[in-house]
């Protein structure tokens, strides 16, 4: 087996002996009110901008050197980069303006600006 193989191995061990204190479900952002700002005490600040049956969106800036805990969800997340750069501590991957990151259901990340001057602008799509 490759190395691709374990790795998979490895992250469904993880997902299957979590605890979900660290599930972002997808029925939680229902909760969010359309269009309201969400500030974080970390910074981060976030609008949901989209709320239809199986989909929702939201505008997302993540302030210099911050980043989200480690974390997964029960949908797909999308995250298309407006401005800055996203990196993410977890899964080794970086994306520029008009690139994207996703992640799969399940799979666990945390997303980081790595920047020391500019915010992370943020279009973050999840799909059930």
């Amino acid at each position: 087996m490759n190395n691709d193989v374990f790795s998979k191995i490895a992250e469904i061990k993880s997902i299957l002996s979590d605890d979900f204190k660290n599930m972002q479900s997808f029925e939680d952002f229902r909760n969010w009110k359309l269009n309201e700002l969400v500030r974080f005490d970390n910074g981060v600040e976030v609008t949901k901008l989209l709320d239809v049956k199986n989909h929702m969106r939201f505008l997302t800036t993540i302030p210099c050197r911050v980043s989200f805990k480690n974390h997964w969800h029960d949908c797909v997340e999308v995250c298309s980069v407006v401005s800055g750069i996203l990196s993410d501590k977890l899964k080794h991957r970086s994306a520029k303006i008009n690139e994207k990151i996703a992640y799969s259901i399940g799979e666990q990340h945390e997303p980081f600006n790595p920047s020391y001057s500019e915010n992370c602008v943020l279009i973050v799509d999840f799909y059930k």
